[in-house]
């Protein structure tokens, strides 16, 4: 099943990967760019905006932004050059159809992060009040009763999980040909893996609350790196499916084992979880949020993370590859978007403790422009050059066409304005038409992928994406977004 030339796969790839990174643009460092692209975004809103005195608060986010722009910059070109190079190596290894159940494991993994029953999101919002009010006490008190339920939800999760495993019918799942031991091991290892890692997993919403974003990115540039090397490691040593799996994802897990005691033992013992600081009362201020952000969680999945398994079950899993490869190119489109989202809210919710609001609205209009054109302008010249890119890529092992990536292009532009428009209504809190709409949508995408996928193949569900993504997320949320506005 597996390849035994795993290191030949490596070094194959990682020269093709070397000799493109040797052609760089001279003079302009990922500051400079970070530099450039706030300077006409953030910067001028603090100075030109009349309802904005330009105090210390107001100075301290844009620091706070730039600095979390160019950190998130360099965390995103790690992720990127891992990816780059980790993708085709792994489609190598695994051929087409194990990638196939690669990706459904990565979906998996992202449905088993909603059992944290939205608290990380609620909690951003709550250590954004502490330390705006620069309260370590009430932070500790977040802190500590977040992670103490997220602890007892993976105990509970993870026993549930343990005692129906043998009754999973993974090859109705993964395929009949996929049944193996091997295979089934190594879903089931990354399965317990992440739920039982739940409790680790506040990390870098509580550094982006705190407004350190450089920590946060470092972290997770770390664990970008490390699960490299050890896939590597797995592909050297010519593992099989499961310890490939324990060689990528569990020394992840274990970087964020010491991400947590970094910061609750040396950079920030002041909000470190204690027992004698739980308070179950303070689950009314987080759990009525926490409760909607778990819907969103669950619409946001049914919408963008069923469609491996729909495209699995109905076209195979070798037929994932080129739709799991075009949409991870795409996914650099919305790029700007993703790494602003968490400093943006959390700078939203600071800024809203203290009654901001001109600093708030400006700021979101010119984020949501520029954020829109840089969408646009990446996700043409994917567009255009898509195909060539995804064929030297993955050295021809992966192929698409071009009504797949114009498709994929449409579905990034509006991805990247309802990002902008989430990160503002969370801040807010004006959760309730989100969770609404959400779970519509996330039913009828279902539903709709199910029927399209046999009628258009690998498009349709891209099609249904964009279908239910307009009707009920884009229409509604625009008109709450605007009444927001209008309000500031």
């Amino acid at each position: 099943m597996l390849e035994s030339s795993g290191g030949q796969l490596f070094y194959g790839n990682a020269q093709w990967w070397l000799s493109a990174i040797r052609i760089k643009i001279e003079g302009i460092s990922m500051r400079e760019i970070a530099r450039k692209f706030l300077s006409k975004t953030v910067f001028p809103v603090l100075a030109r905006s009349r309802n904005l005195d330009p105090t210390v608060d107001s100075t301290r986010r844009y620091k706070y932004l730039m600095n979390s722009f160019a950190a998130r910059i360099l965390a995103s070109v790690v992720s990127l050059s891992v990816n780059i190079v980790s993708i085709p190596i792994t489609i190598k290894y695994l051929e087409a159809e194990l990638f196939g159940v690669w990706v459904i494991i990565t979906t998996f993994l992202t449905w088993v992060a909603v059992s944290d029953m939205g608290l990380n999101n609620g909690l951003t919002n709550k250590m954004a009040e502490a330390f705006s009010k620069k309260d370590n006490d009430l932070g500790r008190i977040y802190v500590s009763t977040t992670i103490f339920l997220l602890t007892v939800i993976s105990g509970i999760v993870g026993l549930s999980f343990l005692l129906v495993l043998p009754h999973i019918p993974w090859t109705k799942i993964l395929g009949p040909e996929f049944g193996s031991d091997d295979v089934v091991l190594g879903c089931s290892v990354a399965i317990l893996l992440f739920i039982f890692g739940l409790p680790l997993s506040t990390t870098s919403r509580i550094l982006s609350a705190y407004q350190e974003p450089i920590s946060a990115n470092v972290w997770l540039m770390l664990k970008s790196i490390v699960g490299f090397v050890g896939l590597i490691a797995g592909i050297e040593l010519d593992v099989g499916f499961s310890a490939l799996v324990i060689c990528f994802f569990g020394v992840q897990q274990a970087i964020s084992l010491l991400a947590n005691i970094w910061l609750f033992a040396h950079h920030m013992p002041g909000i470190s979880p204690r027992l004698s600081a739980i308070d179950l009362s303070s689950l009314k201020a987080t759990m009525g949020t926490s409760g909607l952000f778990l819907l969103i969680q669950l619409s946001s999945l049914a919408i963008f993370q069923t469609d491996s398994i729909v495209i699995s079950w109905n076209l195979g899993p070798a037929s994932i590859a080129p739709y799991s490869v075009a949409l991870r190119l795409f996914s650099y489109a919305t790029m700007l978007q993703t790494i602003l989202l968490i400093p943006l809210w959390s700078a939203y919710a600071e800024a809203l403790e203290k009654n901001d609001q001109g600093w708030i609205r400006a700021t979101f209009l010119r984020n949501i422009k520029y954020s829109v054109a840089f969408t646009l302008f990446i996700s043409t010249a994917l567009i255009l050059f898509g195909e060539k890119i995804i064929h030297v890529w993955t050295d021809g092992l992966v192929a698409t066409d071009r009504y797949l990536l114009v498709l994929l292009g449409i579905q990034s532009v509006i991805n990247a304005t309802m990002i902008c428009a989430h990160g503002l209504l969370n801040s807010y809190n004006k959760l309730l038409i989100q969770a609404i709409t959400g779970l519509l949508a996330g039913a009828a995408n279902i539903v709709l992928s199910i029927y399209l996928v046999g009628k258009y193949g690998v498009a349709g569900v891209v099609v249904s994406t964009i279908t239910v993504y307009l009707v009920f997320i884009v229409i509604p949320v625009s008109f709450q977004t605007s009444a927001v506005l209008k309000k500031i």
